[in-house]
């Protein structure tokens, strides 16, 4: 895992959260619907656009949110740190996760792999709620 500091936005992560605005209602509708309660354990899988846009909707719902980047997107990771993730864990960390199975409430798989689908599930609790989101171009 990453240490979560604050810094000043970076113009590339700034660009990314423009983005998002266009691209947010999609997910926040999707979000607000999925039925999150404050204090729920949340994973979001990927630190793109869709993931970012689900970091910032959910934090406003009072989930506790780890964020699971699997492609060593650096802007996508300072957008996190930034938006208020409560944990971040890089790809290279990925592979030592097994602590993390069964342990999360919702899970959104905003990444697209077929990896991501098989490690959302296996991390997902047994009566948690799987959502899969993706930009739509």
């Amino acid at each position: 895992m990453i240490a979560l500091e604050r810094k000043a936005i970076p113009s590339t992560v700034q660009k990314m959260i423009e983005d998002e605005y266009r691209d947010g209602n999609y997910v926040e509708n999707i979000v607000r619907n999925s039925c999150i309660t404050p204090g729920e354990k949340v994973l979001i899988i990927g630190c793109g656009v869709t993931g970012i846009s689900s970091l910032k909707v959910i934090k406003s719902l009072g989930a506790y949110v780890v964020m699971l980047e699997t492609s060593s997107d650096e802007n996508g990771l300072e957008a996190a740190k930034h938006l208020g993730a409560d944990e971040i864990i890089e790809q290279r960390d990925a592979e030592n996760l097994y602590f993390c199975r069964d342990t999360f409430d919702v899970v959104f798989e905003c990444a697209g792999a077929t990896g991501d689908i098989i490690t959302g599930v296996n991390f997902m609790r047994r009566s948690g709620r799987y959502f899969r989101l993706h930009k739509i171009s």
